[in-house]
């Protein structure tokens, strides 16, 4: 994951935030859920046409947290990543 993903973050600091975002979200911590979350998000972040990285969409996903509306966390990866593509936000990682 670190390797792909755009930055300087250490493998473990990403896998903080993605387990904090699972937990919010009810996602089980599992390695097939954070493979799919890593494809995910290098899939969005290679979209992107302002440079919204991965780490940018985590940390909207979750600062928004919209579980609670019935949102799912890989639906709102989506979700987060076309609001930032269109807004970009200045969020503390």
């Amino acid at each position: 994951m670190a390797k792909e993903f755009k930055g300087n973050h250490r493998l473990a600091y990403i896998q903080q935030q993605v387990d904090e975002a699972f937990r919010a979200y009810d996602v089980a911590i599992n390695e097939s859920n954070y493979q799919r979350c890593a494809n995910a998000l290098i899939a969005l972040r290679k979209a992107s046409k302002n440079g919204v990285t991965e780490m940018d969409i985590l940390a909207h996903v979750k600062a928004i947290n919209v579980r609670a509306y019935g949102v799912s966390f890989f639906k709102q990866l989506a979700a987060s990543a076309r609001y930032l593509e269109k807004k970009p936000l200045d969020l503390p990682a």
